[in-house]
């Protein structure tokens, strides 16, 4: 492949609509799922500390391809 044709693979458009969604698990706990730029659909939960303060410091865990379970 040329240059031209690897970074002409990395371009595309962002969705306008993400069709996010959001949804309370109980527990400071949500699950979310999105769209994601290849159209196939993203799952997630993010859990936050039983302590509440106004901000958290994130940091985000992306597994391998084909792993869905929860980490």
């Amino acid at each position: 492949m040329s240059y031209e044709e690897v970074v002409s693979s990395y371009n595309y458009q962002a969705p306008q609509n993400i069709d996010f969604s959001l949804t309370p698990l109980g527990n400071r706990q949500f699950s979310f799922s999105f769209s994601s730029f290849d159209g196939d659909r993203v799952n997630g939960q993010i859990r936050y500390p039983q302590t509440e303060k106004p901000s958290y410091p994130v940091l985000l865990g992306v597994s391998a391809m084909g792993r869905s379970h929860e980490r």
